[in-house]
């Protein structure tokens, strides 16, 4: 089975739309999860973060169905970017213990992603 663009785009403009409405309307969730104290700066900084995940869900969204482009791998390939460091901070964090196990399935989504975008765009120039 060969993952197609449009059907990785489609699901994570899926996955940032949520992300976008719980760090929008209930940023303690998150939080509570990962065993971070909530408070009004980190919700601050949570509802910020709500907008950037609104913003790629709808620039994933608007492009799922374009053809391969230097706009397109240049967008993917900054998604695999920013999906990997996010895995990487979830594990320090982890390791510091500054979050609890709850954040491994992040970083396993994140992981997940950033090698999705990768893969998807190494085939398209043949590497």
């Amino acid at each position: 089975m060969t993952l197609k663009y449009a059907t990785l785009a489609t699901v994570s403009a899926a996955l940032c739309g949520a992300l976008a409405l719980v760090w929008m309307c209930v940023p303690e969730l998150p939080l509570s999860l990962w065993d971070v104290e909530p408070s009004y700066q980190t919700g601050f900084v949570g509802r910020r973060c709500a907008a950037l995940f609104a913003g790629l869900g709808l620039m994933l969204w608007l492009a799922r169905h374009s053809e391969p482009s230097s706009a397109r791998n240049a967008m993917s390939l900054g998604l695999a970017a920013g999906c990997a460091i996010l895995a990487v901070l979830g594990l320090a964090e982890y390791a510091t213990r500054h979050a609890n196990a709850y954040i491994l399935p992040a970083v396993l989504v994140e992981a997940v992603l950033a090698l999705s975008f990768v893969m998807v765009e190494r085939r398209r120039v043949g590497i």
